[in-house]
């Protein structure tokens, strides 16, 4: 995939969106694109990664039906919160100047 961003000036830009419940992040997603050419990026890095809730925690009834995340669905496929948290800075880390949408 490749995108134009008129006007951008940055080596790398990154669209992220993040799903909460009550304040505890449970789904972290980006898309990183890196300059190929006069406003035009090419995608160079994704991720997507589910995050456990806290023990005693549960997924409230709207999050559920807003995102279909159910708290079966994180204790299978989620990671512990400091995991996503190192997964999420990798993520970041790149060289350059960095545009965050």
């Amino acid at each position: 995939m490749i995108v134009f961003f008129k006007k951008m000036e940055l080596d790398n830009i990154a669209v992220i969106d993040a799903e909460y419940n009550e304040g505890e992040l449970i789904q972290f997603a980006g898309l990183m694109f890196r300059r190929i050419g006069d406003g035009l990026y090419q995608v160079s890095h994704s991720m997507n990664i589910y995050v456990k809730l806290p023990n005693g925690k549960q997924v409230n009834s709207f999050i559920k039906r807003f995102t279909g995340i159910t708290d079966y669905f994180l204790q299978k496929k989620g990671v512990d919160l400091s995991v996503a948290a190192n997964e999420i800075e990798e993520f970041l880390s790149v060289s350059g100047s960095l545009g965050i949408v």
